[in-house]
């Protein structure tokens, strides 16, 4: 048999190996993996295999026990010159798959297990390029930096912990009432009380931002005059209000004292019902770590209320 012929033939086994056998002893399931692999990730599995095998061809390597250490090496060097890390990674676990599933095979094509199963994969490649931005992409910060930003993070926790909280918990009671509303004359007269002032003298009107633009914040105007938000909404409509917004959109501040302070200053002039920063100090902070809180603020949790400053 040619080396060609036996390649195939040893591809074949293989093939059918993968599709029958059950996962290789050495790659016990991890927590919440599926038990069978999907379709779509055998086509890619083969797919690299074939690439191997064409690599393999090119130098005149016709059995797979022939790829030794120094083969498999050089091969996911050039496999994954041009990927990113994830990727890189997910080539090393396709390609163990093929020395995995010929231990299982009754007729075994003698593949060598990959040196990165052994070694680890964190050390293959040896140089990787592009970037998936995900976790450990970049270097860890220096602990004269981090030092500060872990102090900075507690002092913020203990000591506005308790404005952002109460923030929430009328954030959360204004959607309430908003909810519960029905419109009755006297709340309407409230309505036209709270908005045609502002309307008239140009003052900025109660908005929050919502895909881009500003819109008027209906659910926190219900909840304070007593109205329902269809209600809100058709007054709007009528004075044309949303036309108005893109001039004079305005706060929307919620009804909670300010406790914490900065160097014997209140640290905000108020909390608004969509948690934009009030104060003009705080607008040249853009970068500072707010984002964070919301990135990881369980919804529904008290931790949640911190997404009223991102």
């Amino acid at each position: 048999m040619s080396g060609s012929a036996a390649r195939r033939a040893e591809a074949r086994h293989l093939d059918d190996d993968q599709r029958t056998a059950p996962a290789h002893p050495s790659q016990g399931p991890k927590a919440g993996a599926r038990a069978r692999t999907s379709a779509h990730d055998l086509r890619d599995t083969h797919g690299e295999w074939i690439r191997l095998a064409r690599w393999l061809h090119e130098r005149r390597i016709t059995r797979l026990s022939g790829c030794t250490d120094d083969v498999w090496r050089a091969y996911i060097a050039e496999r994954c010159s041009d990927v990113c890390r994830g990727h890189a990674e997910k080539i090393c676990s396709m390609l163990t798959d093929l020395w995995a599933f010929d231990q299982l095979s009754a007729q075994p094509a003698g593949a060598t297990r990959p040196p990165w199963d052994i070694e680890g994969v964190d050390a293959f490649p040896p140089s990787v390029g592009g970037s998936d931005g995900g976790e450990n992409s970049t270097e860890p910060l220096d602990p004269q930096v981090l030092g500060p930003l872990l102090v900075w993070a507690i002092r913020f926790v203990d000591d506005f912990a308790d404005d952002i909280l109460a923030a929430w918990s009328e954030r959360c009671r204004l959607f309430a009432a908003a909810s519960a509303n029905q419109a009755t004359a006297k709340s309407q007269v409230a309505l036209e009380e709270f908005l045609l002032p502002r309307v008239r003298s140009g003052t900025p009107l109660p908005s929050i931002r919502q895909k881009g633009r500003s819109t008027l914040a209906r659910t926190y105007i219900a909840a304070l005059t007593g109205v329902s938000t269809s209600r809100v909404n058709r007054f709007a409509t009528k004075h044309q209000l949303y036309g108005l917004l893109a001039e004079r959109p305005g706060a929307s501040p919620l009804h909670v004292p300010i406790r914490g302070q900065i160097e014997g200053k209140p640290w905000r002039e108020h909390i608004d019902f969509e948690g934009r920063r009030a104060d003009a100090a705080s607008r040249h902070s853009r970068s500072d770590p707010l984002p964070v809180f919301d990135r990881y603020a369980p919804a529904g949790s008290a931790g949640a209320a911190i997404r009223l400053l991102s």
